[in-house]
This record gives C-alpha cells, structure tokens and sequence, in this order.
C-alpha cells in the first residue's frame, strides 16, 4: 500500500512487515517472475526464522525437523538481495515520513509498505488461563513449549475443535499424552463441516484414542487434585489435566498500528492487489491454497476415508 492512492510506484524501497505464508510467496513470487529487480527489499520478521509451514506443524512430532518446514533458508533471501531481518518486529509505522521503526531501534524508509504481518492465536479470558501449562499451538517456539511441558505430563486438553486444534491434538497423541479436545461448538470444525461430516470426523479421531467434549464451556482453570489443573465447565463435570493447549481461533496482528489511522480497509489491502505488480495479484490466496489453508489436510484427513467437502482454493 502506499499512502498516496493516486501513485503507485514501481521502484525503490520496498518493506514487507510479515514473513509468515503469505509474505514469504509475495517475496519468492516477485523473484520468480522477475518483478524484484527494480525493488530494495525488506522483510522484518517477529520470528527468529525464515518463513516456515505453520499447516504442519504437528510433523515436528513425527520425524520431521523446523529445516523440513523451511520455505525458503536465510541462503535464498541473500542469493536474491532481500535483506531479510529476523526477531525484530515493526512497533511503528511513521506515515509522514514513511519509515518502519522496529523493536530493536531500526529505522527503515519505504515508497511501498506491505502489511502480511498475520495473526495471532486468541486465548479466551477464562479465569486461570495465565498458569505456565496453559499455551498455545501457533509457531515452532509454541511447539517447543508444549514438548518441554509434555515431558512432565501424562494428561492433555486442547481447546478449540477446529483444524489446528485437532492438528494440537495430534501433537499431544505424539508425545503419548491422554488426549482430550474441548469444544464449545456442538461438533468438530464447526465452520467447515455439517452436521452430518462432523460426526464422521469425532468417529475417525475418537478411533485414534483422542477423547472429544462437544458443547463445552470452560469457565475456569483451578488447581487439580491428581492432575496440575482442574477445568470446570458449565453445566459439566469438571475435567482435570495437566497442560492446557489454546488453539481457539485467531486475531489480526495490529498492535503496531496503534495511532496510525489507518484506513483499515486500505491497510488490509496490499499495494500490489490494485495495479502495481499484477501477475501477483492473487498471491495471498496461492499461498493458502498450496498449503492447504482453506482445504483439507493434516492427520486427521489421513485417517479418514472421505474427502472435505469444501473447495481448496
């Protein structure tokens, strides 16, 4: 995007804030069709490495490794002139002068600003969700923190019956915790699924010894008696574990838009969506469709015989 919508450029400095997904195949998009040349680019990533597949995280449980999941190695960013800065996330954008300011004091002007900067995972404000074994299943450090914690586990619920909540369940299954999901929806993925494909999905995951809770809602984490904590639920028994995974939904990463009035519908919009590099106009919906984003995939899929009923792009 660019502050004045009457002129697009074409050249100069180019700041991609985001290097998840999304932001890496606009990078590798524009240097595969040669539309990088004229740019100066850089990428600011709040993560401590390059772009990854966060779909698979649950193979990090299974043999694989966070190199196996790498889209592209730090190499690549170099061998293209793309100044990639890792661990270091833009707190401001000044509009006046067109310049990023990152946590680590970096000032770095722009003539076109492209926000892929993401989500996080949204954690419900229920009463003891701030206990050390309450984390969420987002990035490879997430994963991290749920294996050291599983080492002292014999017990796990996740929250949240989506697709990275049964991907979370996986995770735990693989670390050979007692597995529950919990999920306030009265079936599993409830936005993908009918009725009907979601009582086929419970029998496919049930059959791989993952306990599953539909039409539950958490009103509190306590103190457990023979497990760490103890979740009370409403209308419910209680249920005790020892971790809690959130994988509830997601939020827009829009802290650092704090006092920029934004035009949020323009901010959302990426410069080169209107007419400044046409060939990657479709780049954000490309990158979910080749990694499965919007269709079927994952564990779960691999243990049933039916395909998802919905388009995978």
């Amino acid at each position: 995007m660019t502050d004045d919508n009457s002129v697009l450029p074409t050249s100069g400095n180019l700041v991609i804030i985001g290097n998840g997904m999304v932001g890496h195949h606009l990078v590798k998009t524009l240097v595969e069709q040669g539309d990088a040349s004229p740019w100066t680019i850089h990428v600011f990533a709040g993560e401590n490495r390059p772009a990854y597949d966060r779909v698979h995280l649950s193979a990090l449980f299974d043999d694989q490794t966070p190199e196996d999941l790498c889209l592209s190695p730090e190499q690549w960013y170099r061998d293209n002139r793309v100044t990639l800065h890792l661990n270091d996330e833009v707190v401001e954008i000044d509009r006046d002068t067109k310049t990023v300011v990152t946590a680590a004091g970096v000032r770095q002007e722009y003539d076109a600003l492209v926000l892929a900067t993401g989500s996080y995972p949204f954690v419900p404000p229920i009463p003891g969700h701030e206990h050390e074994n309450c984390l969420v299943y987002r990035t490879v450090d997430d994963l991290d923190a749920i294996k050291r914690c599983a080492g002292n586990a014999k017990r796990g619920v996740v929250v949240g019956g989506g697709l990275l909540g049964l991907e979370a369940a996986n995770a735990l299954r693989l670390l050979g915790l007692e597995t529950h999901v919990v999920e306030f929806a009265p079936q599993l993925m409830p936005v993908q699924l009918d009725e009907t494909g979601g009582a086929l999905l419970r029998k496919e995951v049930e059959a791989l010894g993952v306990h599953i809770h539909t039409g539950m809602k958490t009103e509190r984490i306590d103190a457990g008696e023979q497990h760490t904590l103890r979740m009370d639920f409403e209308g419910h028994e209680p249920l005790e574990t020892d971790m809690i995974v959130f994988s509830a939904g997601i939020r827009p990463q829009t802290a650092w838009a704090a006092g920029a009035a934004w035009n949020w519908v323009n901010a959302a919009a990426s410069w080169w969506t209107t007419s400044a590099a046409p060939r990657t106009r479709r780049s954000s919906r490309s990158a979910n469709a080749r990694s499965g984003t919007t269709g079927s995939s994952g564990w779960w899929r691999r243990a049933t015989p039916w395909r998802a009923p919905w388009p995978r792009c």
